[in-house]
């Protein structure tokens, strides 16, 4: 997963710019920390019978999943759910409720 640099759906991430990718060593990566932790091993979840909640602390989250307001930043989102995703959960969903329904 640290590696695949794509969005839920699979679209690549933009590239770093240029001026930013000059900063940055052959050990540095979109997502993975490098000493202090990235935003991949900070990403936790809480789930209940009802619900399930997925996200970060960082304050610099926000700006990866959505872009920055003026554009400088593109958006790289890392959390959603692919389409795939979508259909395990579906089957989950219906397994359950024929369970029920037995």
């Amino acid at each position: 997963m640290a590696d695949e640099k794509t969005d839920p759906d699979g679209a690549p991430w933009a590239p770093w710019s240029k001026a930013y990718a000059a900063t940055r060593s052959a050990r540095h990566s979109l997502l993975v920390g490098v000493g202090n932790p990235g935003l991949m091993e900070s990403i936790a979840n809480h789930s209940t019978a009802d619900a399930a909640i997925v996200g970060t602390n960082l304050v610099y989250a926000r700006v990866h999943q959505l872009g920055s307001e003026d554009g400088d930043i593109p958006a790289r989102p890392y959390l959603g759910l692919s389409g795939e995703n979508r259909r395990e959960i579906e089957a989950l969903v219906v397994d359950g409720l024929e369970g029920l329904l037995q």
